[in-house]
């Protein structure tokens, strides 16, 4: 129960759950957790085999008995992580550890006084790299430099105009693209947004 409180708050990208346990089980769990934090994969691990099925179908990714679980475990989690990258997640190292973010949750990478900051739709945080090249290495291709010190999200553009750029979240935040990357971004924004109708040139 005092995880149902918590992931309101939180987000939980792999969750390890049982099925029997006190107060709810896990399948009544797993329902409530479609409605709060549908982004999260559950991995059952349980000897209620016949149960599973169902959950199959509210984020159910995965079954592992708990006779099996010493042996399974880690090849289910790898084949986890592996389906969350190829699924528009990005791995990132944080100051708190490693994380997964979905692609879209993301507004943009800043570089200030040395330290590299994330902004998403839940918060800015702090990444643990050197340099955004570094960084610009892992990104996919809708990410583009638009000065040396800031990395946008091509889908979060609201407004463009030649020296900047209007991100679609809620403060609206305005960044100003350097004189020499002029072309080249309006050239990324062309090519990466040009079927969408969600955006303003200026």
């Amino acid at each position: 129960m005092d995880f149902i409180k918590d992931v309101t708050d939180n987000t939980y990208h792999i969750l390890f759950l049982d099925i029997s346990m006190p107060n709810i089980d896990g399948i009544t769990l797993s329902k409530e957790l479609v409605k709060l934090s549908p982004e999260t994969i559950i991995i059952f691990i349980s000897t209620q085999e016949d149960l599973v099925f169902e959950a199959f179908g509210m984020n159910v990714f995965s079954f592992i008995k708990k006779e099996e679980l010493s042996r399974k475990l880690e090849q289910v989690f790898l084949n986890t992580l592996n389906y969350l990258k190829e699924n528009d997640s990005l791995f990132l190292k944080t100051m708190e550890g490693n994380i997964f973010v979905k692609v879209n949750e993301i507004y943009y990478f800043s570089s200030i006084n040395r330290k590299i900051y994330l902004h998403t739709q839940r918060e800015c945080s702090r990444v643990n790299y050197m340099f955004l090249k570094i960084l610009s290495k892992e990104l996919p291709p809708l990410f583009m430099f638009i000065n040396r010190s800031t990395i946008v999200n091509v889908k979060h553009v609201e407004i463009y105009s030649k020296d900047s750029v209007i991100i679609s979240n809620d403060s609206k935040d305005k960044l100003y693209i350097s004189r020499g990357r002029q072309k080249e971004v309006l050239e990324h924004i062309l090519k990466y947004r040009s079927k969408d109708k969600n955006i303003w040139m200026l």
